[in-house]
């Protein structure tokens, strides 16, 4: 049998709340679109994806969203990056990561 993958942390409704506020945000970006994955919501410019944020779960952290900088040169696992958001007032920082990505997404 082959090995079975790490759980991934279950989210409160305060990072669910935070991550739809960040997702109707980014969805106004041209070329933009959402999908689901692993309880995760994905988000895509054009073909690539740029970012996830937590849906029912998150990644190693359950209040944190990963942004992919889709950068030559890096392994896949480089190319991710991780941001907590520990209260309403991160949401201003976490914004700016998602745009870094945004701009770094092959259009």
């Amino acid at each position: 049998m082959g090995t079975r993958r790490p759980a991934l942390p279950k989210v409160s409704e305060e990072m669910r709340r935070r991550s739809i506020l960040l997702i109707e945000e980014v969805r106004r970006w041209p070329e933009t679109r959402t999908g689901r994955m692993f309880g995760m919501i994905s988000i895509y410019r054009g073909d690539t994806i740029f970012a996830l944020l937590p849906g029912t779960r998150g990644l190693e952290l359950p209040n944190a969203i990963a942004t992919k900088l889709n950068e030559p040169g890096q392994t896949e696992g480089e190319k991710w990056q991780s941001f907590a958001i520990e209260d309403d007032g991160g949401l201003s920082a976490a914004l700016k990561h998602l745009e870094e990505a945004y701009g770094k997404a092959k259009k």
